[in-house]
């Protein structure tokens, strides 16, 4: 028996962008425009500073990972996830 996670990832491995409504991929759109322009405004605050400097110190990785948007360093995806945040 497969878990909801598996069920789950099977199903979105198997998606391309022409199967989704339009609706989906507006709202999609839509949603990343919002991230993308919260992450410019808090580009210069302190609380983003120091949280890309928390995972900076101890989970920088010198290839792959994810990159951290203030300063475009690479991390671990999870530290990265954090310091976007």
């Amino acid at each position: 028996m497969e878990t909801i996670a598996q069920e789950l990832g099977k199903f979105v491995s198997g998606l391309t962008v022409n199967d989704l409504p339009r609706d989906v991929t507006a709202k999609a759109k839509s949603c990343l425009l919002y991230g993308l322009s919260i992450a410019m405004a808090a580009h210069d605050s302190r609380q983003g500073q120091m949280a890309e400097a928390a995972v900076i110190e101890s989970e920088t990785v010198p290839q792959g990972g994810s990159t951290t948007i203030l300063s475009a360093r690479r991390t671990t995806p999870g530290a990265a996830a954090f310091a976007n945040g």
